[in-house]
């Protein structure tokens, strides 16, 4: 792997090398091809308040100690009406655009704690709602006995 850096201004005509245009080139295109700067890592991401924890384990440092706290951990997480996710937002982005709206944000325990909680039981409302345009059998509904037998479908076939 090379290390040295790429320039795209040598690849213009002679004619067009001016400064301006090195300068465009170099803080545009050149960083896009440049040889990659890649950090071998053997450690985990992730939280370390789970039961696979091992303190021998090396985790990645983040950057502040409210994302060392919440590592992969989603706040706020938005589905369409087809249940496909539209939107993640980590918890450190929820806590400054609080802050950024005005709010204050220093708090996580009073910022989500609740006494109410959503539930959403896996059944059909409509089913409880209007019990009364359903029929509810016991013992489900009975079997519909086929009249004819494969038999007689290849009889009648054969006539037709």
């Amino acid at each position: 792997m090379t290390t040295a850096t790429i320039q795209t201004v040598g690849f213009l005509p002679s004619y067009l090398q001016t400064n301006k245009n090195s300068k465009f080139l170099s803080s545009t295109l050149d960083q896009l091809i440049q040889p990659p700067q890649l950090e071998k890592l053997n450690a985990y991401i992730g939280s370390t308040s789970t039961p696979t924890y091992n303190s021998n384990d090396s985790y990645v440092q983040e950057i502040s100690p409210l994302r060392q706290a919440y590592q992969l951990e989603p706040a706020l997480i938005a589905y369409d009406s087809d249940l496909n996710v539209t939107t993640v937002v980590a918890i450190d982005d929820l806590a400054n655009e609080i802050t950024i709206k005005g709010g204050i944000s220093d708090n996580f325990d009073r910022l989500f704690r609740s006494d109410v909680y959503s539930f959403d039981p896996k059944i059909d409302w409509d089913k409880l709602v209007n019990f009364k345009d359903y029929f509810w059998l016991p013992t489900g509904p009975s079997l519909i006995l086929q009249l004819l037998t494969l038999q007689q479908h290849s009889h009648y076939l054969t006539e037709c």
